[in-house]
């Protein structure tokens, strides 16, 4: 018992990231953590240009098939599960399939497989808005190539760490 024990925690170990500080991005304050690193591999995130509304930003993981996109936007729907309905056709297009689902009042999570193999994790919150007008939605989506299977010990790390500019 005590080597399966041992086994166990020497496997959680290897698989510790080290995160950067919290980056915040767009002008709904969504923020995110990245990793810098994972076991021996250093992550060098590349931050893309902000769209011309600055909703939020996309990092590209250089040397490796990742995208993070960070964003927020107004809840133009008649409710959160309206919002959440409509990202799961979203998702669902050309193709792709949902194969996870989660979620609750406040927020929803959404995963699964693009017709090219690239994996995605969507997550999303109802969030205070920066300027007190009420709610906002605040996502992160997380794709990562077929090859990449590495990336998935990050995922979840990434997307408990969404969080809004009043939070």
């Amino acid at each position: 018992m005590k080597r399966v024990l041992s086994g166990l925690a020497l496997a959680a170990t290897l698989a510790m990231p080290s995160f950067a500080q919290e980056v915040q991005v767009g002008r709904f304050g969504v923020q995110v953590n990245l990793p810098v690193g994972l076991n021996d591999r250093d992550l060098h995130w590349i931050m893309g240009e902000a769209p011309t509304n600055d909703d939020g930003r996309a990092f590209t993981l250089d040397g490796a098939p990742v995208m993070v996109a960070v964003y927020g936007s107004y809840l133009w729907q008649d409710d959160f599960a309206q919002a959440v309905a409509m990202a799961e056709d979203y998702a669902e297009e050309g193709e792709s399939e949902i194969t996870y689902r989660a979620g609750g009042a406040r927020w929803a999570v959404l995963s699964g497989y693009r017709a090219d193999g690239t994996v995605f994790y969507h997550r999303m919150e109802l969030a205070a808005d920066c300027d007190d007008d009420g709610d906002v939605l605040i996502n992160v989506m997380i794709e990562r190539g077929p090859d990449a299977t590495w990336f998935d010990a990050l995922t979840g790390a990434i997307a408990e760490s969404l969080r809004g500019c009043r939070e």
